[in-house]
């Protein structure tokens, strides 16, 4: 398996569905599975999906309800070389994949990858970005610490990390910056900034 993505999700509502099917279309020439996991317990879940190339696993949240229990537990039993985050009401284009993976085999001290986002929705008249702008390369701590990468849906790691890639499930708010600043403090994980690939925020 090349590629997990993670989808923390309250429910399956159409936001999720669309994040879903954002996911499902992606146009590779790899193997990889989308884990969602969703916090309603009263959530009718569809059958899994499992084919050559993209399979999708539907779970309901053993632990706390919020992201970073679902990240959490999606991370522990993703089987992929590289791990991603979308939430459930982002979007990817349909090369997302693609371009992420050309990245990550065109350099092997690449060991994270941060990419911007763009917010998008009915009422926005104009595209606008949520995540500060860098130059393409490698981020340095300093430029952490004023948390440069946002949110997770433009954030993946390669899998030999993930034993100390952990969100702390006790925080509702700036825990995928102290999941950044951790993981890269445990690890002295290389952090990549790309510019040429992206993700949408819905609004």
């Amino acid at each position: 398996m090349e590629v997990s993505i993670i989808t923390p999700a309250k429910r399956l509502d159409n936001y999720a569905l669309e994040t879903i099917k954002s996911v499902a279309s992606q146009i590779t020439d790899f193997s990889y599975e989308h884990i969602v996991i969703v916090d309603d317990k009263n959530e009718v879940l569809p059958q899994n999906y499992f084919s050559k190339n993209y399979s999708i696993i539907y779970l309901k949240s053993k632990r706390k309800s919020g992201p970073s229990s679902s990240r959490n537990e999606g991370i522990e039993i993703a089987k992929g070389n590289i791990i991603c985050f979308i939430d459930a009401d982002d979007l990817w284009d349909l090369k997302y994949l693609r371009k992420l993976k050309v990245l990550y085999d065109s350099c092997e001290d690449i060991g994270a990858v941060s990419v911007g986002g763009f917010t998008f929705g009915k009422n926005i008249k104009k595209q606008k970005k949520i995540t500060a702008w860098h130059r393409e390369g490698f981020l340095s701590i300093n430029v952490l610490s004023w948390n440069i990468i946002g949110c997770p849906s433009g954030f993946s790691f390669r899998s030999k990390y993930k034993n100390h890639a952990i969100f702390n499930e006790d925080l509702r708010w700036c825990e995928d910056y102290l999941f950044y600043l951790s993981l890269k403090i445990k690890t002295n994980l290389n952090i990549y900034r790309s510019n040429d690939i992206f993700f949408q925020q819905g609004t």
